[in-house]
């Protein structure tokens, strides 16, 4: 880098947005993986104690397809859980990475002509 440079600003600059983005794609990631945990969780409607025949095979039929989606659900969190780990690391490098060229940039300017 060169003291002085106007590319330094601009190389600042571009790190800085890609720090935004990956920033924004956790939070996205996030969001995603809370609405798929909400979703699982719910799935369990509260038990009724009713001994009408009929609101008993509702419910059995409810909680056989519960239990489905719960199934189906779970490689679905397991992704996303994978996914934001992922893009955690990414991120905290994109973090390191503007930390790094900002320090690179003061220090340039900082040192006499």
């Amino acid at each position: 880098m060169i003291p002085g440079d106007p590319r330094n600003l601009r190389l600042i600059e571009a790190a800085a947005l890609c720090r935004d983005v990956r920033l924004s794609e956790v939070s996205a990631a996030r969001a995603a993986l809370r609405a798929s945990l909400a979703c699982r969780d719910k799935l369990d409607p509260p038990s009724t104690d009713n001994a009408d025949p009929a609101h008993q095979a509702a419910d059995l039929r409810h909680r056989l397809w519960a239990e489905g989606r719960y199934r189906a659900l779970g490689p679905v969190i397991a992704a996303q859980e994978a996914n934001l780990h992922e893009l955690r690391g990414e991120a905290a490098r994109a973090i390191a990475r503007c930390q790094i060229l900002d320090r690179l940039f003061r220090k340039g300017q900082d040192q006499p002509s």
